[in-house]
C-alpha cells in the first residue's frame, strides 16, 4: 500500500524529500479525521443513522480534532454535528471509502483488511497513502461547482508554485495570476468556465474563485500543505505554504543564494580583477549584462562573452581568465534577475528580498562613484 503509493507519486512528479521523514508530527486535518473514524469502528461495526450518515458523536469527535481552518469559521454558529453539514467528517468518510478502508453492511460501517493494514503504518507512510489518493480524486465533488478541469489539472503545478515561493500570505487570486503567467497554456480552457455569482468580473475571476475552494480549501488545507489566515468580509482569506510542504518536496527552480549579487560578491569580483590585472569596469559590465538578460528570449552566454571580449586584445591564459570571470558575473546577474523578478506585482513583497536589492543598488552606486573618481584622478 505504502510502496505503491510512493511509486505512483513519483510517476506524477511528486518526489518526497528525506527531510519529510524527520518531521516530529504531520499536521494534516484529513489524516487525523480518517484515523479517528477508523478507530471509532470496533469489530461489531459502527451503526449509521437512519439516513445512512455517521452518528453525531463520531462527527463531533472528528470536527473537534480535525476541522480545517475553513471549517472552523462556522463552528461558533453550529450547535449540531451532522455529517452532511461538516466537510471534515464527510471528507474523512468519503476518502476512507475510496481507499476501501470501510464498507457498509446492514446499516453499519465495517473495517476492511486494508484499514487494518493502514492503521499499522507509521504517520509518514499513512500520509503518503493519503496524498496519493487525494491527487487521484475528483475534488470537485466536495464543492459542487462546475467541472472546471483547468482548475483540477493545475493542482500539482500550483502546489509546486506554492513550494517555490517564499512564505508570504497571498490571496488565491494572486496565486492563480502567477500560475497563469508562468503557464499561459492553462488559459485555453478558462473560456469554458461559467459565472458562479454576480460578483465575478470575468473568466479569470471564476478560475481564481474555484481554485480557492477546490485547491486551497478542499485539497491543500486538509492535507496540511498550506497555512490559512481567515479574514472578515470584504477582505479575502490568504494562504501560504506550510512547513510540511517545505519539508516534503524540493523547489523546482531553486535559486542559489550565494550567486545573488551582494557587496560580498562584488568585492570577490573586484579582488579577482585586481589580482588578475584585468581591464574590466565592473559597474559598466554589470549594467550591460542586466540590460542583455532582461530580453526575452535571453541571449546565449557564449554570444555575450564574445561581445565582451571584443574589448580585449588578449590570448592564451589571460584570455581564459577574462572569459572565466565574465562567465561568473553573467551567472550572478542571471540569478539575481531571477531572484528579484519573483517580487509579486500583485502580492506582498518580501522585506528580506528588498533588503538584498537595496544592498546591491548601494554597491553599484559605490562602484559607479569609484569609477568616476578614478577617471578624475587619472
Amino acid at each position: 500500500m505504502y510502496q505503491e503509493s510512493l511509486k505512483n507519486l513519483q510517476s506524477i512528479g511528486v518526489n518526497i524529500k528525506e527531510d519529510f521523514f524527520t518531521l516530529e508530527s504531520i499536521n494534516a486535518a484529513l489524516l487525523k479525521g480518517i484515523n479517528l473514524l477508523l478507530q471509532s469502528i470496533d469489530k461489531k461495526g459502527l451503526k449509521l443513522t437512519a439516513n445512512g450518515f455517521l452518528p453525531t458523536k463520531v462527527v463531533k469527535s472528528i470536527v473537534d480534532v480535525a476541522a480545517t481552518e475553513s471549517d472552523k469559521r462556522y463552528l461558533s454558529v453550529q450547535k449540531r454535528f451532522y455529517e452532511e453539514e461538516h466537510l471534515s467528517a464527510n471528507m474523512a468518510r468519503i476518502v476512507a471509502e475510496t481507499l476501501k478502508f470501510i464498507r457498509v453492511q446492514k446499516g453499519k460501517l465495517l473495517l476492511t483488511k486494508k484499514a487494518d493494514e493502514f492503521l499499522l503504518l507509521n504517520q509518514y507512510e499513512q500520509y503518503i497513502v493519503l496524498l496519493n489518493i487525494m491527487f487521484g480524486l475528483n475534488i470537485g465533488y466536495f464543492d459542487r461547482h462546475q467541472e472546471a478541469m483547468c482548475v483540477h489539472n493545475s493542482s500539482l503545478i500550483m502546489l509546486q508554485l506554492l513550494r517555490d515561493k517564499e512564505k508570504d500570505f497571498r490571496t488565491a487570486e494572486v496565486y492563480t495570476a502567477l500560475l497563469l503567467d508562468i503557464y499561459p497554456a492553462l488559459d485555453d480552457n478558462i473560456d469554458t468556465l461559467e459565472l458562479l455569482d454576480y460578483g465575478e468580473k470575468d473568466q479569470l475571476d471564476i478560475f481564481a474563485n474555484i481554485a480557492e475552494t477546490r485547491l486551497f480549501e478542499r485539497l491543500y488545507l486538509p492535507l496540511g500543505l498550506v497555512d490559512m489566515k481567515t479574514a472578515k468580509y470584504p477582505e479575502q482569506d490568504t494562504f501560504a505554504k506550510s512547513t510540511l510542504l517545505d519539508f516534503m518536496i524540493n523547489e523546482m527552480h531553486a535559486i542559489n543564494k550565494d550567486l545573488v549579487l551582494s557587496k560580498k560578491l562584488f568585492k570577490i569580483f573586484q579582488d579577482e580583477i585586481r589580482k588578475g590585472k584585468l581591464d574590466i569596469n565592473l559597474f559598466e559590465t554589470t549594467m550591460y549584462l542586466f540590460a542583455q538578460y532582461t530580453h526575452n528570449p535571453s541571449p546565449p552566454k557564449s554570444k555575450v562573452i564574445d561581445i565582451l571580449m571584443q574589448k580585449h586584445s588578449v590570448i592564451g591564459t589571460l584570455k581564459l581568465s577574462y572569459e572565466a570571470l565574465y562567465e561568473k558575473i553573467i551567472e550572478s546577474v542571471v540569478t539575481t534577475y531571477e531572484e528579484f523578478t519573483q517580487l509579486d506585482t500583485v502580492g506582498a513583497s518580501r522585506e528580506s528580498l528588498m533588503d538584498e536589492y537595496m544592498h546591491m543598488i548601494d554597491t553599484l552606486f559605490y562602484l559607479a562613484n569609484e569609477n568616476v573618481q578614478n577617471s578624475v584622478s587619472a
